[in-house]
């Protein structure tokens, strides 16, 4: 939602909206070429899901990336990053994943940054303009 079209409303309806992992939560041999400890790593990372809307995230089903990206091929998402990730990856494997992952970590690290509830109270005492003393006459 964060790289979105700043027009746009930004919310999340959850009864629409499903968490695709793009590698498998059970992967079969040979759609996806991955030791088991490298699975274990990468599943749940944020490099590894998208948001997608529920119908589609039943239609993908445990398709491979690249039955994935066809079938996403012929949507418009409305999450932009579900479709930097099918637009951008010819492939997906670990060092995608990674690549993926670093790219999402570095966005939300740069849209929090000052966003702490340090800076926040920080912030508003510089806002806060002490008020003058009233003039007795």
């Amino acid at each position: 939602m964060l790289t979105g079209n700043l027009n746009n409303k930004l919310h999340l309806n959850k009864a629409f909206t499903s968490v695709e992992h793009i590698l498998l939560q059970k992967p079969s041999a040979p759609a996806w070429n991955i030791s088991e400890e490298q699975h274990k790593e990468w599943l749940h990372r944020l490099g590894n899901i998208v948001l997608v809307d529920m119908k589609k995230n039943a239609s993908l089903s445990n398709s491979s990336f690249l039955d994935k990206r066809h079938k996403y091929s012929s949507y418009i998402e409305g999450r932009a990053n579900t479709n930097h990730v099918f637009i951008t990856y010819l492939q997906w494997n670990v060092g995608t994943i990674q690549q993926n992952h670093t790219r999402v970590v570095n966005l939300l690290k740069s849209y929090y940054t000052g966003n702490s509830l340090q800076s926040f109270k920080e912030l508003k005492k510089k806002l806060i303009v002490p008020t003058a003393a009233p003039v007795l006459a």
